[in-house]
């Protein structure tokens, strides 16, 4: 890749003046389509062409919607059909290899290429497919075009609709593009199809370790390590039955730990929230997105000092951990290292160990597995308002083996969460490297050698 020297000015968007290399041409979408071709920019057919009784779960003809574009790919899970008799009625909306096709409404701008495989089928109603002149340009660097924020600002500022914002055919049809020559098009998508493939295999390996971790959990957490002798237990609910190490205890959260949760706001309003001051965690903060389970920048609030002294036996300490009674009942967390003083919200209770039976990293791994989690979930079927109440909490029973197995089991799950962690930061970082070269290589600011 190198600088380019000649450069051309040009207009762009609402009277902006931006350079592009000279080689290069600045056109709307339908100065790319095959001439004469009315059809190659066409929206789906309108709602009522299409009806839900219509549509058949088995048959010959595909109808292709929104929901079967998935991380700008095809995705043909959601399978949906059409007779013959229909399709004759609908024949114009059918795509081809190599079409792009663009989502118009609700969410807006997913963006795929249709492969050669795809069989018969039509676009319905919230999609638009786009037959290009490949002589002028590839369907890859459209849909490259489409993932650029260039692109996004474009159909951001034109999306129209009261009710659901939407494009329509015109505004597509109008949408300007900074197009280089066929064969550096070529070298872009092919640069940036690299990235995409690194992403797509660092992706694979976030869900295979995944895996392993449920897995490794499941075993670790009721078989334990290295045990011949188990026995048949009951962890409190009919179905919650197990076959768990012989010499293995049984005690409930209450014999255990302390449970506190806020009780009610006590007349804290929104108004009172402070841009300094103590961190408050919500639900939100707690996401396997990390090793232990909290996002201390995420779902927080700060509040006064004196609304945080107000309930002591909510401020978080080393070694806590933390538990969504409602909202996302089960979301679970453990405080390693607390970064600043910090409480909790109405909606999560702290669950504190205080006495020495029980490892805490082990007792927030336990809290995060299927037993303890199946028990939580029990708590949420047939009622309006799901609620896991902290009498709930203190009557769930615990497995525990030896101080010794629970630091060996603790160690090697935080160590496969660490490596799933670690995985996501460099999945981000290449996330982060793609729109830079996007940015950089959509715009010609960095040309490709040809």
């Amino acid at each position: 890749m190198k600088q380019h020297s000649v450069i051309k000015r040009i207009d762009t968007l609402y009277g902006k003046i931006n350079n592009i290399p000279e080689t290069w041409e600045f056109l709307t979408l339908d100065n790319l389509t095959p001439l004469g071709n009315k059809a190659s920019i066409k929206m789906g057919p309108f709602g009522s062409s299409l009806k839900k009784h219509e549509l058949l779960n088995e048959g010959e003809i595909k109808t292709l919607w929104i929901e079967n574009i998935v991380d700008n790919k095809l995705n043909l899970n959601y399978k949906k059909f059409i007779t013959k008799e229909k399709y004759q009625e609908l024949k114009n909306f059918t795509i081809k290899e190599n079409d792009v096709v663009l989502s118009m409404m609700g969410t807006i701008g997913r963006v795929a290429i249709i492969p050669n495989d795809i069989g018969t089928t039509i676009i319905t109603s919230h999609l638009l497919k786009i037959t290009l002149d490949q002589k002028k340009c590839l369907p890859v660097f459209l849909q490259y075009y489409f993932l650029s924020d260039f692109a996004k600002n474009q159909l951001k500022r034109e999306s129209r609709g009261i009710v659901m914002q939407g494009l329509n055919t015109e505004i597509v049809k109008s949408l300007k593009i900074a197009l280089p020559p066929i064969n550096e098009q070529q070298k872009i998508a092919y640069i940036l199809s690299n990235v995409d493939e690194l992403k797509q295999k660092i992706e694979q390996l976030i869900e295979q370790t995944q895996r392993l971790k449920r897995g490794l959990m499941q075993r670790l957490l009721t078989k334990g390590i290295g045990h011949t002798k188990f026995k048949k237990v009951n962890l409190g609910i009919n179905f919650l039955n197990y076959e768990v190490p012989i010499d293995w205890k049984l005690l409930k959260i209450k014999n255990i730990a302390s449970v506190h949760g806020r009780i009610g706001w006590k007349g804290l309003k929104r108004e009172e929230y402070t841009e300094t001051g103590p961190l408050m965690l919500s639900v939100w903060s707690l996401t396997d997105e990390y090793p232990y389970g909290v996002d201390y920048s995420a779902g927080v609030n700060r509040l006064s000092t004196f609304r945080f002294d107000e309930s002591p036996e909510i401020k978080l300490t080393n070694g806590d951990v933390l538990l969504a009674k409602d909202g996302d009942i089960g979301r679970i967390g453990y405080v390693k290292s607390l970064p600043e003083p910090t409480t909790v919200n109405s909606h999560v209770v702290v669950v504190r160990t205080r006495n020495d039976v029980i490892n805490n990293e082990f007792l927030y791994w336990f809290m995060s597995s299927n037993p303890f989690q199946t028990y939580c979930k029990s708590f949420t079927s047939g009622t309006t308002v799901p609620l896991l109440s902290q009498s709930n909490i203190r009557e769930a029973v615990i497995l525990i083996p030896s101080l010794s197995e629970q630091n060996a089991i603790s160690s090697t799950l935080y160590s496969i969460s660490n490596i799933i962690h670690k995985y996501r930061i460099y999945k981000n970082k290449i996330q982060e490297i793609k729109k830079g070269l996007m940015q950089q290589l959509l715009t010609g600011k960095i040309r490709v050698k040809v």
